[in-house]
């Protein structure tokens, strides 16, 4: 709990909250004109699926007033417009974190972010994230959507990274010619029920790592013969026999994946 005499550092610039048991962010904080960064968020392993969960600070009124801000993560979603149109006021945010995001909580999201993190389950991708063009990296935990998110998300002309936890309930992702043109990482993590990913001639041309685990239910994609530019592929919990199919020399897929200089295989 922090004392409410926190209001009376008015040149702070930083309020690190990391790993810290915070019930709400005070309200004392919007008096804080100059903060730059509030990280305040904890983690949690799930063994299962092999991926970090985050735990979000629930925040009140006013942070809309902190003018200066560049990182806020993680918040906890009010179930409602207001946290968003207050995030919607901070032109600097750059980097944002919010867990347990609602479809109805919008709709004006800070333009200008670079880094965006959602954890929650969603039945469909929120309206506004197509017209954040700034984004560099997105992170997606939890969401659970029903559909194919790839279509909302490989339009974004920035993106470099994209991590996918749980984020998906179907089988298939399918990545289209002149998708995620500047992607470089693409991690898919704890998604079972996946089973094909389907890459077009012309889709990642310049991605250089993809981190699949656990699916077991995979198939060995085999656009990964286009990924030309594929410097290292790190697969965790796969079947025994997808891994030997791409043995060199003996594996029937080997002609898929021999052109990637590292590849990984973890049980």
């Amino acid at each position: 709990m922090l004392p409410k005499s926190i209001g009376k550092l008015q040149n702070l610039q930083t309020l690190d909250l990391k790993h810290s048991p915070m019930d709400a962010l005070p309200v004392d904080i919007t008096k804080l004109k100059k903060l730059f960064h509030i990280p305040a968020y904890s983690y949690q392993l799930n063994l299962e699926r092999r991926f970090l969960t985050g735990r979000g600070v629930p925040i009140g009124e006013g942070i809309g007033s902190l003018l200066d801000l560049q990182k806020l993560c993680h918040v906890e979603a009010n179930n409602g417009r207001g946290l968003i149109e207050e995030l919607g006021k901070l032109r600097q945010l750059r980097r944002l974190g919010i867990v347990n995001l609602m479809e109805e909580d919008g709709p004006n999201p800070p333009r200008y972010l670079r880094s965006l993190g959602l954890q929650g389950g969603l039945s469909r991708l929120l309206d506004w994230l197509p017209i954040l063009q700034n984004l560099v990296h997105v992170i997606l935990v939890n969401s659970k959507l029903s559909y194919d998110p790839m279509e909302v998300l490989e339009p974004l002309p920035n993106l470099l990274e994209l991590g996918l936890s749980n984020a998906y309930v179907g089988e298939c992702f399918c990545f289209t010619e002149l998708g995620f043109q500047k992607l470089k990482i693409l991690c898919l993590y704890g998604m079972k029920g996946l089973k094909t990913l389907k890459i077009h001639e012309g889709a990642l041309p310049v991605l250089e790592c993809l981190a699949i685990q656990p699916s077991p239910q995979m198939e060995v994609p085999s656009g990964i013969r286009l990924l030309k530019t594929l410097t290292m592929i790190d697969f965790c919990g796969m079947l025994r026999e997808f891994a030997f199919s791409m043995r060199p020399q003996h594996g029937q897929n080997y002609h898929i994946v021999e052109h990637v200089p590292r590849i990984f295989f973890h049980a």
